[in-house]
């Protein structure tokens, strides 16, 4: 009787063997199903550039405004990069330091933040208000201790679609938009004969 019990429990289950194929062929199409979900995506990819593009310039914006020192945004259109660029103290010679206490510090630059556009999203140019776009080639945006900074637009593109990232130069903030974004004209003075 109790080999019958046992037989009949061992009947009942499942082997090692068989869990692990079915765990296996679920973990086959889960890949395969996440594979082609990025394939079928490239709109959010785009989108989620253009918010860590926006996050990067709040974050060098929060910075500039803690340390109370100029950072800057950095936009590398050739390699799909942006970067923080923040100030640091060059080492000083200490007697030329101990013959003149007011002198000023001498700064150089360090990138504190690096990140890279996904795959199959570029640059398109960063655009400002003069009307002429930088379509190549590197472009440092200055953010201010206040939290000024140069307005500018960045256009980002999948080949398909544009995204905009647009920075207001008063407040710092960026605003995304799922178009390409003309840069407000910069204004001038129209009696102004100096131009």
């Amino acid at each position: 009787m109790a080999m019958r019990s046992r037989r009949r429990a061992a009947a009942a289950g499942y082997t090692l063997i068989e869990m692990i194929m079915v765990v296996l062929i679920i973990g086959l199409m889960l890949t395969l199903v996440f594979t082609r979900l990025d394939l079928a995506t490239p709109r959010y990819a785009l989108r989620a550039a253009a918010r860590d593009v926006s996050r990067l310039i709040n974050l060098a914006k929060s910075q500039a405004i803690t340390l109370g020192r100029i950072h800057y945004v950095q936009y590398d259109l050739k390699e799909g990069a942006y970067r923080i660029l923040a100030p640091y103290e060059k080492a000083a010679d200490p007697e030329a330091a101990a013959r003149d206490l007011a002198a000023v510090p001498e700064l150089g630059w360090e990138e504190t933040m690096h990140r890279s556009l996904p795959r199959d999203v570029r640059f398109k140019d960063v655009a400002f208000g003069t009307g002429v776009p930088s379509d190549s080639g590197l472009v440092t945006i200055q953010i201010s201790p206040f939290g000024t900074t140069t307005g500018h637009v960045v256009h980002l593109t999948n080949e398909k679609e544009d995204f905009s990232v647009d920075v207001n130069p008063l407040t710092g903030v960026a605003a995304l938009t799922d178009s390409y974004v003309q840069p407000p004209a910069v204004l001038t003075d129209p009696d102004d004969d100096t131009r």
